[in-house]
């Protein structure tokens, strides 16, 4: 699945009046980052123009005290991978993000008239850091080569060079940087003494990097598949499910217990849970719809019945598929 699997916009804050509150416990992932008027966000990187998407939630008190450490240096209210990796010149050195986390705590949810584009600021004060994933900026200097290079198809809205020769070219080159990409050692614990003094129990993962890997590698195959040569490939790991494959069982399924026993069927072997992706749409019922991704573990752990059902109508509409066929 190219690059646009990843799309999920952080979108602007806008300032309210609260008008109304609820407590609720949540999960949450995403990008630490510092808003405009210096609140700690957590919220996806982009890699497109934008779609429809939820805002970035707020972190803070005692849990914003804990992650401060490890805050990207990014103020503002987008963050788009691809406009910051295809400027010249060393892509780690300007201010992009730096840590994805996974926290879980009680929630408070705001109902406000014009704060956020689905009209609620939702706000994490208390929790526990569950994963951590540092993102290297060797990696990054190697994965800047599919923003810049006019025959990369992770280009977004960019006229792309796809003659037979630049696509086989460019597919050679981009074995070449997955492979720098690859070669990056994994972070190490001893690296990030602060985050055993904040959270003993939280995991060091690479969910986001072995994510875009695979993208990549994905469309290698598929190039291989039709015939470009391209020797080093086949040493790769196997891939797991694509997206598109998880979202036909996701759309196909009448109940979260269907979908889990569908992919158990299909994929008896799927590996990491955490590091696969259910791409769908959630709506607020109100008129607001967003695109979004859930890894596996958490639709398997956290998403009760009602709200596997409120996601999967959300994302039969967008995609006119009703019948669930």
């Amino acid at each position: 699945m190219l690059a646009p699997t990843l799309v999920i916009s952080i979108l602007a804050a806008i300032g309210g009046e609260a008008t109304a509150s609820a407590t609720s416990v949540a999960t949450w992932e995403g990008h630490l980052f510092r808003d405009e008027e210096g609140r700690m966000r957590i919220g996806w990187p982009v890699v497109a123009m934008g779609v429809m998407a939820r805002a970035p939630h707020v972190v803070a008190g005692g849990l914003a005290k804990k992650l401060a450490p490890f805050v990207s240096p990014v103020a503002g209210d987008y963050v788009f991978w691809n406009y910051e990796l295809e400027e010249p010149g060393d892509p780690a050195a300007r201010k992009l993000p730096t840590v994805l986390v996974r926290i879980r705590g009680p929630v408070e949810s705001e109902e406000t008239e014009r704060e956020t584009s689905a009209g609620v600021l939702a706000t994490m004060s208390e929790g526990k850091l569950l994963e951590f994933e540092p993102i290297d900026p060797e990696w990054v200097r190697a994965w800047a080569v599919f923003f810049r290079d006019a025959a990369s198809p992770f280009r977004v809205a960019r006229q792309l060079d796809e003659s037979d020769a630049a696509v086989a070219r460019f597919a050679r080159e981009a074995l070449a940087a997955l492979q720098k990409m690859r070669a990056v050692p994994a972070p190490s614990a001893t690296r990030y003494e602060a985050l055993a003094t904040a959270e003993p129990e939280a995991r060091i993962v690479s969910r986001f990097r072995v994510r875009t890997e695979r993208d990549i590698q994905r469309w290698l195959s598929q190039l291989a598949a039709k015939g470009t040569a391209l020797p080093g490939l086949e040493k790769l790991p196997p891939l797991p499910p694509s997206t598109v494959e998880l979202q036909r069982l996701f759309l196909a399924s009448k109940d979260k217990a269907a979908f889990l026993a569908a992919v158990r069927a299909i994929f008896p072997e799927p590996g990491d849970l955490s590091s696969i992706d259910l791409v769908h749409y959630e709506s607020d019922g109100r008129g607001s719809t967003w695109y979004a991704t859930a890894a596996l573990d958490l639709v398997r752990d956290e998403w009760d019945e009602a709200a596997f059902a409120r996601r999967l109508a959300a994302t039969r509409e967008v995609l006119g598929r009703r019948d669930g066929r």
